[in-house]
């Protein structure tokens, strides 16, 4: 926390601390938003989970299929979602991707994370050609508060490796909010709009049987046909490195 303040409000220390035992059996978790470390620790893992939760913590569950044959729930988990401790869920984790889990947040109403989980230093993401992976968390200000407030409310997308997973509504949203569509010219097979890019992610736009790469702060042209009567068509395509529940696409339409 020291050592934090010393760089301004730049960087922003979420107090926990991780809750791990035998991950195929029981699993790993972290404790966000903790106010003492020191009281969350008993032999019994599930007591562990309450005690955290007792003092207002919010717990991540993560990396639900590392070392395991499926991201199927053990008994552990079952009652451990049950008594309602698990508030979220480590969809990805460096650069793997638990899909299956979606589901069981949007059924729970349990926010989404990526994250690094890194052991070493983070250029192995430089090398591979990409970010580090990471949550966006969709919050009103840099605060405790406000972080806590919009993880409660699911307000967070995941992202690794150029993809981007989570709520399809946040995804759509997100999306809009990078890209704008405008109108360039028209001609006798249709029209032609201009996409344009305004964040620092690529997007890969799936029409038909084609993916045109959207490069990050970049604008490519698009041509978008006629309907069969002869009238203008919406811009319509699917955003191939997003993902929502169901391992699906979210279609955008302009």
């Amino acid at each position: 926390l020291k050592s934090a303040k010393s760089y301004g409000e730049s960087i922003l220390i979420i107090p926990g601390c991780e809750i791990t035992r035998n991950p195929i059996t029981i699993g790993h978790y972290n404790a966000l938003f903790t106010t003492d470390n020191n009281t969350i620790y008993d032999p019994d893992p599930m007591q562990a989970l309450r005690n955290a939760k007792k003092q207002g913590a919010l717990i991540t569950h993560n990396h639900p299929g590392w070392s395991r044959k499926s991201c199927d729930m053990t008994e552990f988990e079952i009652q451990a979602y049950g008594e309602g401790l698990i508030d979220g869920v480590e969809i990805m984790n460096g650069f793997w991707f638990y899909p299956k889990t979606m589901q069981r947040c949007v059924e729970n109403n349990l926010y989404m994370l990526g994250c690094t989980d890194i052991h070493a230093q983070t250029n192995i993401y430089r090398h591979n050609g990409c970010f580090r992976t990471m949550t966006l968390i969709f919050a009103k200000e840099n605060t405790l508060k406000a972080i806590r407030k919009a993880m409660e409310k699911r307000m967070t997308l995941a992202y690794s490796a150029g993809n981007i997973a989570g709520d399809a509504k946040l995804l759509q949203d997100f999306f809009k909010a990078s890209v704008s569509c405008k109108f360039l010219s028209r001609n006798k097979k249709g029209a032609v709009y201009a996409l344009t890019n305004s964040t620092s992610i690529g997007y890969k736009l799936r029409i038909g049987k084609r993916v045109l790469e959207l490069p990050a702060f970049e604008t490519i042209t698009i041509s978008v046909s006629k309907d069969k009567e002869g009238n203008d068509k919406d811009v319509e395509f699917y955003v191939a490195n997003m993902w929502e529940v169901g391992y699906n696409n979210p279609k955008i339409t302009f």
